[in-house]
């Protein structure tokens, strides 16, 4: 089972001291992190932080504690949680990778948690099969269960004991998915794209950099929606 703290950790040392944000910027929101209120460190405040700074500021431990320090003057785990993420990280080569991990665990652990509201309201509306069939929905949720066969077996409950409310919304929730996973599939489509034509081109490091720096860029503005609408298709092209 991955620790999601761990993850977090490792995830903001690769930013902070790698400059790894570009690799997770299309994948990743401050929501995704966990916070003081929820029992962890300051890993969601962090990376708010580095949010509003990109790209106008360098990213950095400087700059980041300068930033946070005014953002959060009488909050000493600001800074005990930048020192922490240093011990946490060697560079940046699996940052991709932890990067789907955690998106995998926030949805899964929002998804149960919204499962636990539903279960209460029927408990107090006195629909006892209902609340049932959520209890039971939520007691064989295993760590590590993928996000869609969650949704998919919850759902198969919602429609046999026509629960349409939690259905509704956890199609709706199941949508917002598959979303979130073309807008990621198509920032990798365009990265892998730029990477095929530089290895054909004879271009310089100093120009491949600038361009992987474009490409990356680029992307991330598609996968957010603030790109023109016919660059949005030009890129949904690339990644079919």
């Amino acid at each position: 089972m991955h620790n999601r703290l761990e993850i977090e950790q490792s995830i903001l040392g690769a930013i902070i001291y790698y400059n790894g944000y570009s690799q997770v910027a299309h994948v990743l929101s401050a929501n995704n992190f966990s916070s003081k209120n929820e029992g962890f460190n300051r890993n969601k405040e962090i990376f708010e932080t580095v949010v509003g700074m990109y790209p106008n500021r360098p990213i950095d431990f400087i700059s980041i504690a300068h930033e946070v320090r005014i953002k959060y003057p009488n909050d000493p785990d600001i800074m005990q949680t930048l020192h922490n993420v240093g011990h946490k990280v060697g560079g940046t080569a699996n940052i991709s990778y932890w990067a789907f991990i955690l998106l995998q665990i926030d949805i899964s652990d929002k998804f149960r948690d919204q499962l636990a509201t539903w279960r209460s309201k029927r408990e107090k509306d006195l629909d006892y099969v209902e609340a049932g069939a959520l209890k039971e929905i939520i007691e064989n949720i295993i760590p590590g269960t993928d996000i869609f066969e969650l949704i998919e077996d919850s759902n198969r409950y919602f429609k046999h004991l026509d629960m349409q409310e939690e259905l509704t919304l956890s199609l709706k929730f199941y949508q917002q998915l598959v979303q979130k996973i073309k807008s990621v599939k198509t920032m990798n489509s365009i990265q892998v794209a730029l990477g095929y034509i530089l290895k054909i081109s004879e271009a310089s490091p100093q120009v491949r950099y600038e361009c992987e720096a474009f490409a990356k860029a680029i992307a991330i503005m598609v996968s957010s929606n603030n790109t023109r609408p016919n660059y949005t298709e030009a890129a949904n092209l690339i990644s079919n």
